[in-house]
């Protein structure tokens, strides 16, 4: 080859290099494009717009945001360009008093409401390719609790208060998360009153009774259980993917208190106590 060829060649060469240099650069930078796929939610899912969560694992937030019905490919399958990084993922069904705080990796329940009926899921994704995809399956955040009263105090007027210690859930893995917990549970009968509790970290729980004022407000304090610490002696388990519900009666005639721990996704009753 002659010098001319020569000096045309090494610029082609160095071109060439160039490109392939920028195209890897490029490769890089592109997103990663993450497939969501809804198809085994279920029917808790179908009456919802999903709520996603998309976290980098160093703790930076990639984003929060509602998924319509609309925004499906392909059946039931959500596709969004993500950084590529390894990322964690919640997806959030039935929302209403929970809020992202400002560190972006929680939801807490609002001062005196009771929990939202959630079903949520969460993974760890590895977004570093071209692609990735993770199968949402949903799992039960609530317990609900009814509250049953017998004997003459029963037709007493109380007023009834759950506190505790535990007041929403991590959006990395769903665990509980620590604050202050203030809920009144609803009346759904002469003798019987039912709230949604929010998973909890301890038995620090409890039911507070009220005497009640002219006006239906509490005024004296009158009983105080220590709720989280009798469903916790009979079995109940915060730590279950999807939490069981709890019936507690009161019976005044007594002086007894009966727990009852119901298996949500059977159907059964277990766990029986008298103390």
């Amino acid at each position: 080859m002659g010098k001319t060829g020569l000096h045309r060649l090494v610029p082609l060469v160095i071109l060439l290099g160039a490109l392939s240099c920028t195209v890897k650069e490029d490769r890089i930078m592109c997103p990663c494009f993450l497939t969501e796929d809804f198809g085994e939610t279920g029917p808790a899912a179908e009456r919802e717009d999903a709520w996603i969560s998309l976290l980098e694992k160093q703790g930076g937030k990639v984003a929060h945001t509602t998924i319509h019905p609309d925004m499906y490919r392909e059946g039931r399958r959500y596709v969004c360009s993500v950084p590529k990084k390894e990322l964690d993922v919640a997806v959030v069904f039935g929302n209403r008093h929970y809020d992202v705080l400002d560190s972006g990796d929680r939801l807490v329940l609002g001062s005196g409401f009771e929990a939202d009926s959630i079903f949520a899921h969460c993974a760890g994704v590895d977004c570093r390719k071209e692609t990735a995809s993770d199968t949402v399956h949903l799992y039960k955040q609530w317990c609900t609790l009814q509250l049953r009263l017998e004997g003459s105090e029963a037709w007493k007027p109380y007023f009834f208060e759950i506190h505790g210690n535990w007041n929403g859930f991590s959006l990395r893995n769903l665990r509980p998360t620590e604050g202050a917990l203030f809920c009144v549970p609803r009346k759904t009968g002469p003798n019987s009153f039912e709230v949604r509790l929010p998973r909890q970290g301890d038995a620090s729980l409890s039911l507070q009774v009220y005497d009640t004022d002219a006006y239906g407000l509490p005024a004296e304090l009158k009983y105080e259980y220590p709720l989280g610490r009798l469903m916790e002696n009979r079995g109940y388990d915060w730590k279950r993917q999807n939490l069981a519900d709890a019936v507690i009666t009161i019976d005044y005639a007594r002086a007894d208190v009966y727990v009852t721990v119901s298996e949500w996704d059977d159907g059964g009753t277990t766990n029986n106590i008298t103390i």
